[in-house]
């Protein structure tokens, strides 16, 4: 069982590498697509906005079906369909078949990472299930790392509609891998296991009403809805745009510049739950810390008005994309203040938060930087504006958090 809990891991991971590649999969070729499907950036924003719009809002019935029908059939059953959706992705041509396609991957990757996390409380002891977390969000963002150079690189050489007829391939492999591989439950004898007791029979309204009646949770959901939400910006679409555009960086720079971003990330995940759960034992200092260390690379960002000092740049979206790797800290909170029975739809519906706040960003400074640039991507003094406004969203972030409880993990 201890060996096949690390195929599960494994497994997981790798599906969850592909969320995080479709979510930043337009980033570094947002230039081409707005051409090829004529899009002004309100409707670029859209387009990579909806992929969070749908995830997020799966999530509020997700929680509550992983819980009740175990993780396994429905992350099978979604995969597939983010499968379609590639596939509808790569022939559209115009914002309604390109929004369709973007629409069905979120639908398809929501219970990704949620669904992992709810089999990693059955299989893992408590004292490692933010390492764990960690190192399946480091791999994941090997997802936002491919959706750089290597995919810079690959559309070069098939063409962007090609390469989604790729993911969507590889995307069914990985299911059906996961059908073969994966267990709901270890069975007798663990530390952990689905129970089906009276809090597993909670209704979606009572569930809701127990989870957000604590003061410390909602406030956990909105900081994370908060953080991701300027972290998914940033990182997902308009570092791109603001790289090659604002700056003037050349596109196979700034692909190398967001390969760093997301290197960091990778770091970030394993990282946070070493501190976690080796060293302070404290998911409310490591979270804390990591929002710090974002708000000051954002304001580096915003002072940036050149590619001039490619060093310093550098360092802002390594550091940026290490401490946004700390984000998985905050389920690692939740689950020292909730009963394991309800994992899944605590889960879900802080993710549910998390996504939102991703899709609510990522179009909203589309509005924003297009405002005034009569529909143009080039918005000389709105990137750095746009930076500021992110850097105090999180310094408003950090406010609501301070009023979390502050629980030591489990020594189990």
């Amino acid at each position: 069982m201890k060996t096949h809990r690390w195929f599960i891991f494994s497994v997981c991971s790798l599906l969850f590498v592909m969320s995080m590649l479709y979510r930043a999969s337009i980033v570094i070729i947002a230039p081409e697509i707005s051409h090829d499907l004529n899009l002004s950036p309100q409707d670029l924003g859209l387009l990579g906005a909806i992929f969070f719009y749908v995830f997020g809002l799966a999530q509020l019935p997700l929680g509550f079906f992983l819980d009740q029908m175990r993780p396994k059939r429905i992350m099978f059953f979604l995969n597939m369909t983010a499968v379609m959706g590639a596939l509808i992705f790569a022939v559209a041509q115009g914002r309604g078949t390109g929004l369709l396609g973007r629409s069905l991957l979120g639908l398809g990757m929501s219970a990704n990472i949620v669904g992992s996390l709810t089999l990693y409380v059955a299989w893992f002891k408590p004292s490692e299930f933010a390492s764990v977390a960690g190192l399946t969000f480091g791999i994941g963002a090997l997802g936002g790392l491919l959706a750089t150079s290597p995919l810079h690189i690959l559309v070069a050489v098939l063409g962007w509609r090609m390469v989604f007829v790729v993911l969507a391939l590889i995307t069914f492999i990985l299911t059906v891998a996961f059908y073969y591989i994966v267990q709901d439950d270890p069975g007798q004898g663990t530390h952990a296991r689905f129970v089906p007791g009276s809090q597993n029979r909670l209704s979606v309204l009572e569930t809701c009403r127990t989870l957000l009646t604590d003061f410390s949770y909602v406030c956990i959901s909105v900081m994370a809805g908060l953080r991701y939400g300027v972290y998914a910006a940033v990182q997902s679409l308009w570092a791109g745009p603001f790289l090659i555009l604002y700056l003037g960086v050349p596109v196979v720079l700034a692909a190398h510049l967001l390969l760093l971003l997301n290197i960091g990330f990778i770091l970030g995940g394993p990282l946070s739950g070493l501190l976690n759960d080796r060293i302070f034992r404290r998911p409310k200092r490591i979270m804390l810390a990591g929002l710090f260390f974002m708000v000051l690379c954002l304001a580096g960002l915003a002072i940036e008005d050149g590619p001039d000092r490619i060093i310093l740049l550098a360092g802002f979206l390594f550091l940026f994309g290490l401490f946004g790797g700390f984000g998985h800290i905050a389920f690692a909170h939740i689950k020292t203040l909730i009963k394991p029975e309800l994992s899944g739809r605590a889960f879900a519906i802080t993710n549910f938060f998390s996504m939102m706040g991703g899709g609510i960003f990522i179009h909203g400074m589309g509005g924003f930087i297009g405002r005034g640039t009569a529909g143009s991507l080039y918005a000389a003094k709105n990137y750095p504006l746009a930076f500021w406004l992110c850097a105090g969203t999180l310094i408003i972030a950090a406010g609501v958090y301070a009023f979390t409880r502050d629980n030591s993990i489990a020594d189990a």
